[in-house]
């Protein structure tokens, strides 16, 4: 590698810009040139069903930086509404679309983060004008458009997993009748049937009606969004042989290369390796993309990073709810070979007498022979993140049920409980 490299970063978003910026810091004489499909290369996509919901009112808000600032902060070339439509990794070229037509563009080091595309069952129901997807920055922008000049008094949520509970409150902010329509018989299919029980109680509190339906299709008279997964952006590398895998992710070694020469990837477009199972899985979620971009940078850049895997851990707020997966559920546990138990707890945050204090759910999933921690939902009015955080430490570490419930833990009871909720759960299941 030269001194002065000259590293290419396919995509912005979360791991794009986060490649970019780590590129440049930990070798300034690179030259570092970012490209961008669409016209915006760091914003907060995670923040955007709050945009459509009113909660976050300016949709310049949203946007970190301009192009033009990016370019000027960091040092690095910003080239927007230009395409990648291949790759010629023996020739080290790239080859975009712009307004202009095609262009190469040489590369001594090219870093692919062009995420993923939302999963579509028809690709003939874009064609409405009332059905939307939930994916870029600009789908949010088209929906919010989309009430304030139709008005639309009803609306389908299509998916029932983490977007879809996004946008169920975020259109229940305007007043519409909304129906989540899931392939599933309850909604988060990823969590313990105890745990969907919660979440579909709490729906339906809020005047949310869930369906099962297999055989959907969109009305013309009701807004549709559709909130059923993402599939990573990697057709336009077809002809390349990149190595993908099972869920169609580009894979990658510690060091996020390719088993292409000088071809790095990172972000949503690629899979990663859950600490749990240690098996590849596909997550696409921003603060992993952004570690991983970082460790791209650094490498493309002629330094040394290593990015070793992940424990799945996600939040979504559900009206009243914070609903918290960690680590795999019983299910996945067992897809993976792995023998699991639940243990389900019901707790309080806070001491009894105080009328702060809110209940706590909590399903913690482990392997009755290690007592290894796999997992676990949590679920509450408060509390329940910050215990998800814990847990995926915990889990990384390799800890047992006997590290948890011996875990000390800070107590007053306007703030705590004096038995906290998951050391509860663990000594329950110990006791099995």
């Amino acid at each position: 590698m030269t001194k002065s490299p000259h590293i290419v970063i396919v995509g912005g978003s979360a791991a794009g810009p986060a490649a970019a910026v780590h590129a440049k810091k930990m070798n300034p004489h690179a030259r570092v040139n970012l490209i961008e499909a669409g016209e915006h290369i760091a914003y907060s996509a995670c923040s955007a069903p709050y945009y459509v919901g009113g909660v976050i009112s300016d949709f310049e808000k949203l946007i970190f930086y301009s192009p033009e600032i990016f370019s000027a902060t960091f040092g690095c070339e910003v080239k927007t509404r230009h395409r990648a439509i291949r790759l010629n990794p023996h020739r080290r070229k790239l080859i975009v679309q712009n307004d202009a037509g095609e262009i190469e563009i040489p590369y001594d080091e090219i870093i692919l983060a062009c995420g993923a595309r939302a999963a579509i069952p028809d690709p003939a129901w874009l064609s409405s004008k009332n059905v939307f997807t939930m994916k870029a920055l600009l789908d949010a922008k088209s929906i919010r458009t989309h009430m304030e000049t139709s008005r639309p008094t009803r609306a389908t949520i299509v998916g029932g997993g983490f977007v879809g509970m996004e946008m169920t409150e975020a259109l229940a902010h305007h007043g519409l009748d909304i129906t989540v329509v899931s392939r599933a018989e309850l909604p988060m299919p990823g969590l313990e049937n105890a745990a969907q029980k919660i979440v579909l109680d709490e729906l339906q509190k809020n005047g949310i009606k869930f369906i099962s339906n297999m055989n959907f299709k969109p009305a013309e008279n009701e807004m549709t969004i559709l909130a059923t997964g993402f599939k990573p952006n990697t057709d336009w590398l077809d002809g390349s042989k990149i190595r993908t895998g099972k869920f169609g992710g580009i894979l990658t070694d510690a060091r996020m290369r390719t088993n292409l020469e000088h071809v790095y990837a990172c972000g949503a477009i690629t899979e990663i390796k859950n600490l749990v199972t240690n098996k590849y899985v596909y997550l696409p979620l921003a603060t992993i993309a952004n570690q991983m971009g970082r460790v791209a940078g650094a490498n493309a850049s002629g330094s040394f990073m290593e990015f070793g895997g992940i424990v799945p851990c996600s939040v979504v707020k559900i009206f009243g709810l914070e609903v918290v997966s960690v680590g795999v559920s019983s299910r996945e546990a067992e897809n993976n070979a792995l023998s699991a138990e639940v243990e389900v707890f019901s707790g309080f945050t806070r001491g009894k007498l105080f009328s702060q204090s809110k209940a706590i759910f909590i399903a913690l999933i482990y392997e009755p022979k290690s007592h290894r921690i796999l997992g676990a939902n949590i679920l509450g009015e408060e509390g329940a993140v910050l215990r998800g955080n814990l847990l995926a430490a915990a889990i990384r570490r390799g800890e047992t049920l006997s590290d948890l419930a011996e875990m000390d833990f800070a107590y007053t009871p306007y703030l705590s409980a004096f038995k906290e909720p998951l050391v509860q759960a663990a000594r329950r299941a110990m006791k099995k």
